[in-house]
């Protein structure tokens, strides 16, 4: 049987590599599907608009909140108190802001899992 694949990443495929691919494809072919049957079509490229996006959906879209450590840094230098957009990146480092309205102190509260 002819595999539809010949080379991985630009290398030959190897014996185990070819004889696992048959197998695939001669399963498909016992069940009356082949390749010929599916038809690429190009991705279409969806343009987001970031008025369209929910508060979370936006920030997560402006800088990924695993990637704002460096504000938190800098807000911790500076004794700055975090934004809306940034508290909710913070919550994924698990820091939680309390002001003295919400009946915490001014800061952020870290949360550790306890030991067990």
């Amino acid at each position: 049987m002819e595999i539809p694949v010949q080379h991985i990443n630009g290398e030959p495929l190897n014996d185990e590599q070819r004889k696992y691919l048959e197998g695939f494809f001669a399963g498909l072919a016992a069940h009356g599907v082949s390749l010929a049957m599916s038809r690429r079509f190009p991705a279409a490229e969806k343009k987001i608009s970031l008025d369209d996006l929910i508060f979370e959906e936006r920030v997560k879209h402006e800088l990924h909140p695993l990637d704002a450590y460096d504000q938190i840094l800098e807000n911790a230098v500076t004794n700055k108190s975090p934004d809306k957009e940034e508290i909710f990146r913070f919550k994924w480092n698990g820091l939680f802001f309390l002001d003295a309205e919400q009946g915490g102190v001014h800061g952020a509260a870290a949360l550790f899992p306890a030991a067990c």
